[in-house]
């Protein structure tokens, strides 16, 4: 496999009752019905401004009406595009993958690759270490408790993030034991697979360190890929590119 190409766009999920107003005609009948179950109206907001935004910019890249694109679940409840005229016939060839903690969230847009991508506020995890000691690699619960004490909430958001980036790639769900692997989380190591139950997939996907996008949030993506170059879009559009090598 070659280098894969990653679009990346950060959102803003708090937003004017304006731009929600443009947003809300874009989700589906299904979506819309999800929203009128949400007992929270903060919660409901941010749902229509996370898909509302995907559609948005989804509709962009295929040049196709946001409104029209339909989504199909797996079985686990992975998104994806559903096939029609304008996504190579009935084959869609983008994929895409969105998360959101608190206020921000974080699309990734790929081509031809399954990826995933996680985000989670900087915000420190009570119970951080239980949690790894619990759920984490035997590895990674090692590598966590030799950071000084100060730096192992970051360590944590690090390894949790690539984790479940990984974890959402797969499309398994919870039926991927967390303990099944074991990614890096140090500060001066670059994001990467250490060690997997099945060693094929530490060639098969690529690790991606994305916590610059987004003030105050850890972030990774995960990609079938050999290797990743990240473009991430600005609000204003402009875009910079990002690149990582194995």
């Amino acid at each position: 496999m070659q280098s894969q190409l990653i679009d990346v766009w950060p959102l803003r999920l708090d937003l004017s009752a304006q731009t929600l107003g443009s947003l809300r005609p874009l989700l589906s009948e299904d979506e819309l019905g999800r929203v009128a179950r949400l007992r929270s109206e903060h919660v409901a907001a941010r749902f229509v401004a996370a898909r509302g935004q995907l559609r948005r910019i989804l509709g962009s890249v295929l040049d196709r009406d946001p409104a029209s694109l339909r989504f199909a679940y797996g079985e686990f409840g992975k998104p994806s595009l559903q096939g029609g005229p304008s996504v190579l016939h009935d084959e869609p060839s983008v994929r895409f993958n969105l998360s959101h903690s608190g206020e921000l969230g974080l699309l990734a847009v790929a081509e031809h690759a399954e990826l995933g991508v996680d985000i989670e506020s900087n915000h420190a995890r009570e119970r951080g270490e239980q949690i790894a000691r619990r759920w984490f690699a035997a590895l990674e619960v090692e590598a966590l408790m030799a950071l000084p004490a100060r730096e192992r909430d970051a360590g944590f958001l690090r390894c949790w993030t690539r984790k479940e980036a990984y974890v959402k790639a797969l499309g398994g769900g919870l039926q991927t034991p967390l303990d099944g692997f074991a990614v890096t989380l140090g500060s001066d190591e670059p994001a990467r697979l250490r060690w997997c139950n099945d060693p094929g997939e530490l060639q098969r996907w690529t690790l991606v360190d994305l916590s610059d996008v987004h003030d105050g949030a850890t972030a990774a993506a995960c990609v079938e890929a050999t290797a990743a170059r990240v473009r991430v879009h600005e609000p204003d559009y402009v875009s910079r590119d990002v690149r990582h090598r194995r």
